[in-house]
């Protein structure tokens, strides 16, 4: 805490303001402005804190997206070659029956 007072009095931008604060206002206006230079920093990075995790989210939630994506279009594929197979196990199998009846039919 002290460690921030200090540099917030070293500070050329702020330290005028601390200056006008004391002639205008006293000790008890030079508090105010250090706790409201203080209040302003934390609101500053918890604000680029917020950024920052909202842009990983973003990120985060684009690969998901991306990657749900991708399984469905594997799953299209999947579902695209298994119907394939079974129209030629289908078509197979209707052939050996075609067979079978032909040879029955022979037989008799």
């Amino acid at each position: 805490m002290i460690l921030l007072f200090l540099q917030t009095m070293t500070d050329p931008t702020t330290g005028s303001a601390i200056s006008g604060l004391l002639e205008q206002y006293g000790p008890l206006g030079i508090g105010l402005g250090v706790v409201l230079t203080i209040m302003m920093r934390q609101n500053k990075t918890s604000q680029t804190r917020i950024e920052n995790l909202e842009n990983m989210q973003q990120e985060q939630h684009t690969q998901h997206l991306n990657d749900q994506k991708e399984m469905i279009t594997e799953y299209v594929d999947l579902v695209k070659n298994k119907t394939k197979v079974l129209a030629d196990l289908t078509s197979c199998l209707n052939a050996m029956k075609d067979t079978l009846e032909r040879l029955e039919r022979t037989k008799e």
